[in-house]
């Protein structure tokens, strides 16, 4: 199972949270023991909780699991504020259930931290920091030439 995701935003601007979970890491003989018993494929849920962030999409993500692939889940997120987020992103398996026929329990499988740390560059957004230093790099390059042409002049 790996995990990736931006560690530190620019206010305002967005990243991905990307989960893989390898086919070997969730027990192949016990998935082939649920999948023969319940004849439904096995089903993995995921749940990131990161108060303060948006984040898509949003609530719970079910993929089932094929054979010998990687299951992949992915969200985008973005922070508005500066500050730090912590969050927890959950990883469930669905199993059938002996109770209630038809009906999958849940299990959990991790329940993994994420903190992200949002920043902005005096007090601006990603939008108006990028705009600022565009303008900036226009302006010193009008400079560098009006000051060379006035070299050459001489």
């Amino acid at each position: 199972m790996r995990m990736t995701w931006p560690e530190h935003l620019q206010t305002g601007a967005g990243g991905s949270i990307l989960l893989e979970i390898e086919t070997p890491t969730l027990e192949p003989a016990r998935l082939a023991e649920n999948l023969s018993t319940t004849g439904l494929p096995v089903q993995l849920e995921a749940r990131l909780e990161l108060p303060g962030v948006e984040a898509a999409p949003q609530g719970i993500i079910q993929q089932a699991v094929p054979e010998s692939q990687a299951v992949k889940f992915t969200w985008q997120v973005r922070a508005n504020r500066s500050g730090l987020y912590p969050g927890t992103l959950w990883l469930h398996r669905l199993v059938a259930s002996g109770a209630m026929p038809g009906t999958p329990e849940r299990r959990l499988v991790a329940a993994l931290p994420v903190r992200i740390q949002a920043g902005s560059l005096l007090g601006l957004g990603a939008y108006a920091a990028q705009v600022i230093g565009i303008v900036g790099m226009l302006a010193g390059a009008a400079l560098w030439f009006d000051w060379n042409r006035l070299l050459k002049l001489r």
